[in-house]
């Protein structure tokens, strides 16, 4: 049986267990913890190249927030891009209906280098990671975070924010790395949309794809704004 006590400068409800393990009432405006993924062998996480966070996106949220703390790639042989797909129940979104634009930012140039699509089938993110076959990729790695907007309606304040039909989900994502084809590190901005207008509930989780398994080690967290 728990008790009631206040906590901090004014947070009340909160219930501590007979085993002394503290529960805090859901908060409208704060980012809560939904799912983490460790790897702790190559390849353990991926799903046809694709680390799948499935059936994740609800009505308690506002927005998303993917921490990567860290990304490898298992490849051995050469450089390759890493994307983004959204995903209804088990199956990822593969139709060509992705809009993007990615911005690369080099330690070996002042000078912006600029990527496109208008009609892709997942969104790039990040391109020409190093892969395993140098030795560097555990040395350099893949950090940042992606934001995802529109996925879902929920009710905010009393109000539904459903659009119908006319759901068409954007995301961006600010990732640092190395980028082996240009022999640099990179910061690598992205941001799309998905232009393919559907019902909010078509859109249920994401997939974060390389093109081939993760290296052990890897570990990313994904966060929800709590509507309400």
């Amino acid at each position: 049986m728990g008790l009631t006590k206040v906590i901090g400068s004014g947070l009340s409800g909160a219930t501590i267990s007979s085993s002394n393990v503290v529960t805090i009432p859901k908060r409208a405006g704060i980012y809560e913890h939904i799912e983490t993924k460790v790897s702790t062998t190559d390849s353990e996480l991926s799903t046809s190249a694709s680390i799948r966070f499935q059936d994740v996106f609800t009505t308690d949220y506002i927005t998303y927030k993917l921490v990567i703390g860290f990304y490898g790639s298992a490849h051995t042989s050469g450089a390759h891009n890493i994307s983004f797909r959204w995903m209804n129940g088990s199956s990822e979104l593969t139709d060509s209906n992705y809009r993007w634009h990615n911005q690369e930012l080099s330690v070996n140039t002042s000078s912006y280098i600029g990527n496109n699509n208008n009609s892709d089938d997942r969104f790039q993110i990040f391109r020409n990671l190093n892969d395993n076959g140098d030795g560097t990729a555990q040395d350099t790695g893949l950090y940042g975070e992606i934001d995802m907007y529109g996925v879902i309606a929920t009710v905010i304040s009393g109000t539904n924010t459903d659009r119908g039909s006319k759901h068409r989900p954007m995301m961006k994502s600010d990732l640092v790395g190395y980028n082996e084809t240009l022999g640099a590190y990179i910061r690598s901005q992205s941001f799309g949309r998905y232009n393919n207008g559907s019902a909010d509930t078509t859109f249920t989780g994401f997939a974060f794809m390389g093109e081939t398994g993760e290296l052990s080690g890897t570990h990313m967290a994904l966060y929800g704004l709590r509507s309400s």
